[in-house]
């Protein structure tokens, strides 16, 4: 692994390479103490890991400037002269500088931390880091083996919709592990056969979900990760039964709590765009909906429902109260929804290793998490949200996934 520390503060350096050595990652560590010196070094070698103090001076004798780091990894990443490191950690002694620039490094690939030599916190999380990237590293020659898998809160009546679905000839249950099951499946899309696979969670909220995505990333390697299922809408932002596209999800719970007020501290993870774009593109199809909604033979809300693509919000309970969700409403104007499992998915795809999947949410409004909800358009809800997804994936998975990379045959 090849790492540049760009740093002008020496017994910064000095830790943080002793950290790095002691990993036996079999790291080659190069050191840069101005901006100028850091672009000299980006611009002849690619670095896995770039490990950068924001406030830095551009050439030796300079003042540091505050937003030196920052001015750097801009120009890295606008200009084609630099090879751009595949990991970056912006490692500062100033908390105003992280507070003001931790936006910019919540993707998983960029992320930053406070550097306080009498804590330990920091280091921990450096050793952590530095451990994973050597562990993709040691993955990189893995390859995709599944075109798209579907994930699910609930085998009843979430996976049983999916697995419903006659097109896409899902075959008996194989052993995921000693708990879990998954279902293998192909259907058709622009005369190519695309592979999948689903599995449902042993029960709800978003420990389980990150947990189930994580073992099918590793037991089947796909490109595309999808999850369906139910959810609560925001009143007056949807109407039962609409199909919600999260964009972007996140843990309306996490921050921190002070002893009359709640920090909100969210890490919204958006939908790739790949996704989002042709979503909005199948929600004005309106005779699909209506034929898709028609064609369901049970309880269901009168109107017919919407694709909507906007925030959804993921938390750990199931959430029955009109106020809390006017609460989570402010962490987000345009929140659509709430759920317990759509981050959890989320967050696991993005944080894998490689090969790395796109992953992406839909779930159906069935209430409205007040003191009416109920259960009675659960089946309903969860067919919706999987026959959109499987109209979405007959009529766009062959753009997602060009001719030159697809490989895959379902069984």
């Amino acid at each position: 692994m090849k790492i540049l520390i760009v740093d002008d503060t020496p017994s910064k350096v000095s830790e943080v390479r002793a950290i790095l050595v002691e990993t036996e990652a079999g790291c080659s560590i190069d050191v840069a103490n101005t901006g100028l010196a850091a672009r000299e070094r980006l611009a002849a070698t690619q670095y896995d890991l770039l490990i950068l103090d924001i406030k830095l001076p551009m050439r030796d004798g300079d003042e540091p400037d505050r937003k030196g780091g920052m001015t750097l990894l801009t120009e890295i990443t606008l200009s084609s002269r630099f090879l751009r490191p595949s990991h970056v950690i912006a490692l500062t002694g100033f908390s105003d500088l992280r507070s003001e620039f931790h936006a910019k490094f919540n993707d998983g690939h960029w992320t930053i931390d406070t550097y306080e030599p009498s804590e330990f916190g920091w280091r921990d999380r450096l050793t952590a880091k530095t451990e994973y990237i050597t562990r993709a590293l040691s993955q990189a020659g893995r390859t995709y083996e599944t075109d798209l898998c579907v994930v699910t809160a609930l085998a009843s009546p979430e996976l049983d919709a999916v697995r419903a679905m006659q097109s896409w000839h899902f075959g008996s249950p194989e052993a995921l592990d000693q708990v879990s099951f998954l279902y293998r499946g192909h259907f058709s899309s622009n005369n190519r056969i695309f592979s999948v696979a689903a599995a449902a969670a042993p029960r709800m909220g978003m420990v389980a979900a990150a947990t189930l995505t994580q073992k099918m990333i590793q037991r089947v390697r796909p490109r595309l990760i999808a999850m369906t299922g139910i959810c609560a809408g925001v009143r007056d932002a949807c109407q039962l039964g609409d199909v919600l596209i999260a964009d972007p999800s996140w843990d309306w719970q996490m921050g921190k709590y002070m002893k009359e007020t709640f920090e909100v501290a969210p890490d919204q993870i958006p939908a790739p765009l790949e996704i989002s774009q042709r979503m909005k593109i199948l929600r004005k199809d309106r005779k699909l909906l209506i034929d898709l909604s028609e064609a369901f033979d049970g309880e269901k809300p009168n109107q017919i429902p919407n694709i909507d693509v906007g925030p959804i919000a993921s938390g750990s309970a199931v959430l029955a109260d009109q106020d809390t969700a006017e609460t989570i409403r402010k962490q987000h104007r345009k929140l659509l929804g709430v759920d317990m499992e759509l981050y959890g998915v989320a967050s696991a795809a993005r944080d894998s290793g490689l090969p790395k999947p796109l992953a992406f949410g839909l779930k159906s409004v069935c209430d409205f998490a007040d003191h009416l909800k109920n259960d009675k358009y659960q089946k309903y809800c969860s067919y919706m949200s999987a026959e959109v997804l499987r109209v979405f994936m007959e009529r766009y998975i062959h753009e997602l996934i060009p001719t030159t990379a697809h490989q895959f045959v379902g069984a």
